[in-house]
């Protein structure tokens, strides 16, 4: 694995451990967490997947079930700070992999499925982020 990344996953693993931003128990979900929200904020953040803020927030709300005020809708910077507030206080980590697997699916669709795994499960696995 790229060292500046591992460095990165080791950073924000201690700041989570030191501060509990994320709701896991176990340290090694910690990961599943970090690639979740950074993927969705890619994608909140990015008016290439979603020209219109509505759009997104009608995307956030049938995929993940994240329902937020219609007057977020203006500002693409607090629709990203309320879902990752959502996120970080969800504390079943299926449910995370279950949003993990939304957003594979999502990305994979975005690059015509040119993937060969199956779900982020997999991906996490084949790069070692766990340990």
């Amino acid at each position: 694995m790229n060292e500046e990344i591992k460095d990165i996953i080791e950073r924000a693993s201690y700041f989570n451990k030191k501060y509990s931003v994320y709701k896991t128990e176990n340290q090694e979900h910690f990961i599943y967490y970090f690639i979740l929200i950074n993927c969705l904020s890619e994608i909140i953040l990015s008016k290439k997947y979603f020209k219109r803020n509505k759009d997104l927030l009608t995307f956030l709300d049938k995929k993940f079930d994240i329902k937020l005020p219609d007057y977020l809708e203006s500002n693409r910077s607090l629709i990203l700070g309320r879902t990752v507030k959502y996120i970080a206080q969800i504390d079943d980590i299926i449910k995370i992999r279950k949003y993990l697997s939304i957003i594979y699916k999502f990305f994979s669709d975005d690059f015509n499925n040119k993937s060969d795994t199956s779900d982020w499960s997999s991906v996490i696995d084949m790069l070692n982020l766990k340990g």
